[in-house]
């Protein structure tokens, strides 16, 4: 979906794991479906309880 593009470009594991810990997301990339992107946002939700199992995503793809 990125094309290959490195996530978190110039961040330190450090600053990258403080980002997402106050709920930041990487935005959607440009060649990215909206469906899969929901998707996607659903998976990385901070609480595991609210994250879809495993059986949800193979149907859902």
């Amino acid at each position: 979906m990125t094309d290959c593009q490195t996530p978190y470009e110039g961040m330190s594991i450090e600053d990258v794991v403080e980002i997402v810990d106050r709920g930041y997301r990487m935005p959607r990339p440009v060649n990215c479906p909206y469906a899969m992107y929901e998707m996607m946002m659903k998976y990385w939700n901070k609480h595991s309880e609210h994250r879809p199992c495993f059986e949800y995503l193979e149907n859902f793809f």
